[in-house]
């Protein structure tokens, strides 16, 4: 698989995944990473989660890293920079079932915007075709081909 994939395309393959990695910058440097309820993935490749007002990782226009893992054939990390909006409309709009279970109260929350930059994505073929490219690779003592890889600026 050598085509490289359209912000689209890689989109479609991660439209069901509910849980990322989100990774942030301590005030100290470190990287920290927690996982979050995906809420919604925009057209232009944004990323909207509900976070708790008061999480004392959280810094507006800080840099993020959001990692998206479907069933074993896409990994994506988007890169991008979280806008924190303190709307409850915006809040209304991204509120589900899944979100009664991580807050107490809607007051609680804030929609947290990972406004991207870029999407690095690997992308492979179902896993039956993984393993046959494993064999062949083995028994020919070629590189196996496990699909594509690339990086869509937004």
């Amino acid at each position: 698989m050598d085509d490289e994939l359209t912000l689209e395309q890689v989109r479609e393959r991660v439209e069901d995944v509910r849980v990322a990695m989100v990774t942030t910058v301590e005030g100290d440097g470190a990287l920290s990473s927690r996982p979050l309820t995906v809420q919604q993935i925009t057209d232009d490749g944004g990323v909207d989660f509900l976070v708790t007002r008061d999480a004392g990782w959280r810094a507006d226009g800080q840099r993020v890293d959001v990692a998206l893992v479907d069933e074993g054939t896409t990994w994506v990390s988007v890169s991008g920079t979280a806008l924190y909006v303190d709307d409850p409309a915006a809040v209304d709009e991204l509120w589900d079932d899944v979100s009664k279970q991580f807050f107490d109260d809607k007051a609680d929350a804030i929609v947290m915007r990972v406004s991207s930059e870029s999407w690095s994505y690997w992308a492979a073929p179902n896993r039956l075709a993984q393993i046959f490219e494993m064999a062949k690779a083995f028994v020919t003592d070629d590189t196996p081909d496990l699909g594509t890889k690339g990086e869509i600026d937004t």
